[in-house]
């Protein structure tokens, strides 16, 4: 995968974290955030983007697998195993892919 190409990805993932934490989700990206790399910081490594995105994919995979706690959680749209099931195929392939 081209630089350019991972960071589209890191934005994509991090527009995804902030809308979990508004809507509140059982969220924790501590990992994420001691990396201390953001989609914005396009003089960082190829290599830097790309840890980056497997821990973000990580966490989200994480909070997805979760149950929601409560019946509001529910209702308001809580994240499901299917999300999760997706957002780990999408970076399994990436994984796989080499580039």
């Amino acid at each position: 995968m081209k630089k350019e190409e991972l960071i589209h990805l890191h934005m994509l993932l991090a527009q995804f974290k902030r809308y979990c934490e508004e809507k509140g989700f059982d969220c924790d990206f501590t990992k994420y955030k001691e990396l201390g790399i953001s989609p914005f910081d396009l003089h960082r490594s190829k290599d830097e983007h790309k840890q980056a995105i497997f821990v973000l994919a990580s966490e989200l995979a994480s909070m997805a697998a979760k149950k929601p706690k409560r019946e509001a959680d529910i209702k308001r749209g809580s994240i499901n195993g299917l999300t999760s099931k997706a957002i780990v195929l999408c970076f399994s392939h990436y994984a796989r892919s080499g580039k």
